[in-house]
């Protein structure tokens, strides 16, 4: 499993498999530059070992970005799924997502290389 990574906000890609894998970057970004990457429709994970802390900032993040949110239960296909919970606009209008970290349970993969 691994040792969560140090609290922040990451860049986010989605894998193209039924699991629902969340990669993260390598280094996390400020609030400002998350929330413009939401704003051009990309991806952001919050990261860390404390869950309240990180599903916080993803709702704070998606706030600032779209002034609400739609929060949604991690959804994948399949019985080992590794999704994560989310925030998205209202709407659900750009199609984006500001996941977040449930440690140990569920967490980001560090993207590869």
């Amino acid at each position: 499993m691994g040792t969560p990574p140090p609290f922040g906000v990451y860049e986010a890609d989605r894998d193209s498999g039924p699991r629902g894998i969340v990669y993260r970057s390598d280094n996390p970004i400020t609030d400002d530059v998350a929330i413009r990457w939401l704003q051009n429709g990309a991806d952001v994970v919050a990261c860390g070992p404390d869950s309240a802390l990180n599903r916080a900032k993803a709702r704070e993040l998606t706030v600032a970005a779209f002034g609400g949110c739609t929060p949604d239960a991690p959804h994948g296909k399949g019985g080992r799924d590794r999704a994560l919970a989310h925030f998205h606009p209202p709407g659900r209008t750009p199609e984006v997502h500001a996941f977040f970290e449930e440690w140990p349970r569920r967490h980001a993969s560090r993207r590869r290389a």
